[in-house]
């Protein structure tokens, strides 16, 4: 349900990661698990990869799950024009994720790309890890 009704929220301005996080680690007294649901598409990669930094330095483990938004949003178009137009704003997309992901690696941060079918489930299987990893508890 959490998950739903955060797909349903439309943002008022564009996100500023390193002030959201810069807010965060104070709450965050203890090492915790931070789960970031985000596309990553509203700020620069720079932005967002010192961002993650900064909640590193803290040490806490980081999970980015991020919608991937041509998947909540799918093409049924007929005209060729449309579906090519369609096809390449979802590969860029694709690349630009894909670098991000490789940036915050280093890191130890994962990034996982998810649809609307399987992003409870990947949350979840997320969470486990962590939890077995020590991570994070129940």
């Amino acid at each position: 349900r959490m998950l739903d009704a955060l797909a349903r929220i439309r943002p008022k301005k564009e996100t500023n990661f390193i002030d959201s996080f810069r807010q965060l680690a104070p709450l965050l007294r203890k090492r915790a698990l931070v789960i970031i649901i985000s596309s990553l598409h509203d700020g620069s990669q720079k932005q967002i990869i010192e961002a993650i930094k900064m909640l590193k330095a803290h040490r806490h483990a980081i999970v980015v799950i991020a919608p991937f938004e041509p998947w909540f949003e799918p093409i049924q178009a007929k005209e060729r024009l449309v579906k090519a137009v369609a096809d390449s704003a979802e590969e860029k997309y694709r690349k630009d994720l894909d670098s991000i992901a490789s940036a915050v690696k280093r890191f130890g941060v994962s990034v996982i790309p998810v649809g609307p079918q399987d992003m409870a489930k990947a949350s979840l299987q997320k969470y486990v890890y962590a939890v077995n990893e020590g991570l994070a508890t129940i």
